[in-house]
């Protein structure tokens, strides 16, 4: 089960709709939550962070190169095997993404956006595909994945008390 690379969206083309208009309501709907949320949240500074800076400091910089994607999944029908090479799919697609090398590598990201995954199933499903995918990936390529669903009990490494994982919609993310 290939990943879907037509439909690598960067933020601003959300609202180009020419570029989403082949996609279900669903999967645009999913998308521009989780857009909303990167604007609001994950790129501004949070008072409960426990340190200076955005929630997160790689995405501002990601935004700002134009190499974060994201792209719209719906696993509801799939068992845990055929997520993984989903998975694998988007990490392949990552390996490839310009640049390939050096210290700007760090900014490539890819949103992988489950528009059909309840946020009460998305642990189970997340923690059986990161166990086959998560330490392979970081050993062999230095990828890692990242998973965010409501409901996360994550915390901040700064503040024990602060969940930032808690996104709108299910997602993984891949990164360097």
């Amino acid at each position: 089960m290939p990943a879907q690379t037509t439909n690598l969206l960067l933020l601003e083309e959300l609202e180009d709709g020419g570029r989403t208009s082949e996609l279900a309501d669903s999967d645009r709907a999913a998308l521009h939550a989780v857009a909303d949320w990167i604007k609001t949240f994950v790129v501004k500074p949070h008072e409960d962070l426990g340190r200076a800076g955005t929630v997160c400091p790689f995405v501002p910089v990601s935004l700002e190169r134009r190499t974060l994607w994201l792209a719209p999944e719906q696993i509801a029908d799939r068992d845990v095997p055929e997520v993984v090479e989903l998975m694998s799919g988007y990490k392949r697609l990552l390996l490839d993404a310009q640049p390939t090398d050096g210290d700007d590598v760090i900014y490539n990201v890819i949103v992988v956006v489950f528009s059909d995954l309840s946020a009460d199933r998305a642990q189970g499903v997340f923690d059986e595909v990161l166990q086959q995918l998560a330490v392979p990936s970081y050993e062999e390529d230095g990828i890692l994945f990242g998973p965010y669903y409501e409901g996360h009990e994550g915390t901040a490494v700064y503040n024990s008390s602060f969940r930032p994982f808690q996104s709108p919609v299910p997602f993984l993310f891949v990164r360097h």
